[in-house]
């Protein structure tokens, strides 16, 4: 059954509701163009054009011929019955019911149905909310086909990588807001003014002593403290599922394998994908603009000098919105006056505590290790910042008219370089949401929520620039397929992603390269058999890297949904690159992906190669087949643990390395459980050799914790001076080509220890509509905020 969009209750699809009175023919048809409205008291026919909803969601126009089939009918009932005639569907989802035996008096159908088109497609005119974007060309909505819809926006569950994106940079915002150009990577958000300060601040009685009394007694104490109150549940739920933010079990497959090549497989979507905060313009300007001529982005960098560690160092110029030590300790932010929730209510600090307790309760450990937010120690509302003098240079804090009870204090427990950057992935919701709400949809970000169903999403931006959509709507279409096709007809203008049953061969059909445009992305995100390089077997180096040319590729790749790249080592840090659609229309059929971008599968070839050269590493470790084809070394035999999470994808994978490594003499012992249990137990406690899990690096881009000899989620057992320091110079970076070299030194140095095997790199595919602007792709992930209409010059 359709829907009539024009009238309640549902009809028949493709059939229009015709009323028995001209009065309910006005009143009830509402037709798209009021000047084509019937004339009461006229006998002659007369085409009307309504909107309708046909079966599967698409909506298009209905041409309605209206003629009266009685020779003799009242004045007052010139339509009393009417004969209808079904008409086939035409092309582009338009469906016209001829219901009359004759022409009519009105302008021809074709004219009027794109007449009527026309005007739905206007911003403002009635029907233009609901339509889909029937014709790109349009400056109304952009609607982006996805597999599947978020079910939550809560920033703190455990998300997907699209649910992320929306929610923590297009609904919701912190009092930060991340850039990753250059130190401090934050610009203001919700907060006109930050001030970092270090050891100085966290002196006991000397400093309570100077610092004025707080406004609030509120405090939230520390991570491990039990008494700590005020989250939500749900916050304090560790997800109910086994999965984790930034280091778990592989994405488990979500969309079943096309039977034939008409339905496709989303791939990569995952609770572990998390998606980087962009640099996209605050909703709320900061209050006080950087001084002199200096750009605003130049003014907020904090000092040069350092004075390492958490002592206190120079103090920070009073000159831009954010002024910090080399390394704070302690952050004061002051909420501005002007920022208020997309419900009109102001933000207030209490709303920014309640937010970042619900961060500190000690139910909430893996969101704070997600958020690489584990020394964060306690939160409250304050007058200001300190009012004095520190010890090598002076400076103060802000004068007496703006010590006005707005400034929330942070403290940690450590000195941290990036402490903007983390703050900046605390979300700010309303206090009365943090404790009651398990589906906030108000937040204080860019866009607002207009609607929210499990098919649609329509997030309308709060300030609308010059070539901005009215809204973007995330339209949920699970077949691949069916994406294409509504690209193709333009009832979609982006597909996020292309379903890899149909790479490349979608991209090679004529006409692609004309209306589209195609983007490679590949997220750090690994999929990874872990070495616990501290036990007796794995200790050797030969050992590991014997097990990483064992690893069965092909054979993982062959069994994920989602295209995979080969990347070893791994970059630690994402890629996007636009794909030459022109280059391959024009290929011959026996081209290769590779030259044109295209990721290729690991073959089995290569695999076969890697045993080879495994056998001679083992043989040279001391590990030698003994008659029976088990190696072993002095009587001992290589013996492994494979832990690996619940879950087919995990299964499935670990199953393929089991098999492999069996075959070339190595005794296997399985072992799984919930990833919660793996987690706090075998993980923690260096209890295995071999662990099958998913390294995500998209939203917390600093690998320290998983690489540093003191990291709290080195599950590896690596303890490196050199990946030490070049983990520590990528902490104290003050530019972005700094980070990249940096990352660039940790991922060398990671290939030389080989702590890990890479399983699969997934990767995606977009396509867009040419009469957008070309997008902004972050970390890996489609920015929704950089979706404009090509200009028509």
């Amino acid at each position: 059954m359709g829907e009539n969009l024009l009238r309640e209750g549902p009809e028949p699809a493709g059939r229009a509701f015709v009323p028995r009175s001209c009065g309910k023919i006005q009143a009830d048809m509402r037709v798209v163009r009021p000047g084509f409205r019937p004339a009461c008291g006229d006998r002659r026919p007369a085409w009307r054009t309504v909107l309708v909803r046909r079966v599967g969601g698409a909506y298009g126009a209905v041409n309605v011929a209206l003629r009266p089939v009685a020779k003799s009918l009242p004045p007052r009932w010139p339509w009393r019955s009417f004969a209808p005639e079904w008409a086939r569907l035409v092309r582009g989802g338009a469906a016209v019911a001829a219901l009359s035996l004759g022409a009519g008096c009105a302008p021809p159908p074709r004219e009027i149905e794109a007449r009527a088109m026309a005007e739905a497609r206007r911003p403002g005119a009635e029907g233009a909310r609901r339509t889909e974007g029937t014709d790109a060309s349009g400056h109304g909505e952009v609607v982006v086909a996805v597999p599947r819809l978020p079910t939550s926006l809560a920033p703190w569950r455990t998300l997907d990588r699209l649910a992320d994106h929306v929610a923590r940079d297009l609904v919701f915002t912190g009092l930060l807001r991340r850039d990753p150009t250059h130190a401090p990577w934050a610009v203001p958000a919700l907060a006109d003014r930050c001030v970092g300060l270090g050891r100085l601040a966290a002196r006991g009685s000397e400093s309570a002593a100077a610092d004025p009394a707080p406004s609030s007694a509120r405090t939230t104490p520390a991570a491990g403290d039990a008494s700590a109150a005020g989250a939500p549940r749900a916050a304090m739920d560790d997800g109910g599922s086994d999965t984790a933010a930034t280091i778990g079990p592989p994405a488990e497959r979500t969309e079943p394998a096309a039977a034939s090549g008409t339905a496709g497989t989303s791939g990569g979507d995952t609770g572990f994908d998390r998606g980087m905060p962009g640099t996209a313009p605050a909703p709320v300007a900061p209050s006080r603009p950087a001084t002199g001529d200096r750009p605003a982005a130049e003014a907020i960098q904090a000092p040069e000098s350092s004075s390492g560690g958490g002592a206190a160092g120079p103090g920070p110029t009073d000159g831009g919105p954010i002024s910090a030590v080399p390394g704070p300790r302690e952050v004061y932010c002051h909420v501005s006056e002007a920022a208020v929730f997309h419900d009109g209510t102001a933000v207030r600090p209490e709303d920014v505590v309640a937010s970042v307790e619900a961060v500190l309760d000690p139910r909430a450990s893996r969101l704070r290790d997600d958020l690489v937010l584990r020394h964060l120690r306690s939160v409250e509302i304050v007058d200001g910042p300190p009012n004095r003098a520190l010890e090598a240079g002076t400076w103060v804090g802000p004068r007496h008219a703006e010590r006005d009870g707005r400034w929330v204090h942070m403290r940690f427990s450590v000195s941290d370089p990036m402490v903007f950057e983390r703050i900046s992935a605390i979300s700010v919701l309303r206090a009365a949401d943090v404790r009651r709400t398990s589906h906030p949809t108000v937040g204080a970000g860019p866009f607002r929520v207009r609607s929210m169903s499990p098919d649609r999403l329509e997030l309308v931006p709060v300030l609308r620039k010059e070539g901005m959509p009215s809204a973007v709507v995330l339209r949920a279409v699970p077949d691949g397929a069916d994406r294409l096709r509504l690209l193709r007809r333009r009832r979609v203008h982006v597909v996020w992603p292309v379903s890899p049953t149909h790479v490349p061969n979608v991209l090679r059909r004529t006409g692609t390269a004309s209306r589209f445009r195609g983007y490679l992305t590949v997220l750090p995100v690994y999929d990874l058999a872990a070495f616990r390089i501290d036990r007796p077997a794995l200790s050797d180096l030969r050992v590991r890297r014997a097990l990483d040319q064992l690893m069965p590729r092909s054979r993982i790749a062959e069994g994920l949904a989602s295209l995979v790249v080969p990347v070893r080592p791994p970059s630690l840090d994402a890629a996007a690159t636009e794909l030459d659609l022109a280059a391959l229309e024009a290929a011959g059929p026996n081209f290769h992906p590779a030259r044109y971008g295209l990721p290729v599968r690991p073959s089995a070839a290569e695999d076969e190669a890697g045993q080879a050269r495994a056998d001679a590493l083992l043989d040279q470790a001391g590990f030698r087949r003994d008659p029976r084809g088990i190696r072993r070394r002095e009587d001992e035999a290589l013996r492994l643990v494979l832990l690996y999470p619940r879950g087919e994808t995990s299964r499935n994978i670990a199953s393929e390395v089991a098999t492999a490594l069996e075959a070339r003499g190595i005794v296997v012992a399985r072992a799984s459980a919930s990833f919660g249990y793996l987690r706090s137990g075998p993980l923690a406690d260096a209890d295995f050799d071999v662990a099958v899990l998913r390294l995500s690096m998209v939203r917390a881009k600093d690998p320290t914790p998983y690489f540093h000899s003191d990291g709290f989620s080195n599950v590896f057992g690596v303890k490196d001076a050199s990946l030490d320091a070049a983990l520590e110079a990528f902490v104290t970076a003050r530019t972005a080509a700094d980070r990249r070299r940096a990352l660039q030194r940790v991922a060398a140095r990671l290939s030389e220890i080989v702590p890990f095997a890479v399983l699969a790199v997934p990767a995606e595919i977009v396509l867009v509509d040419r009469t957008l602007a070309p997008p902004r792709i972050v970390d890996g992930v489609l920015d929704l905020r950089s979706l404009s209409w090509a200009s028509s010059g």
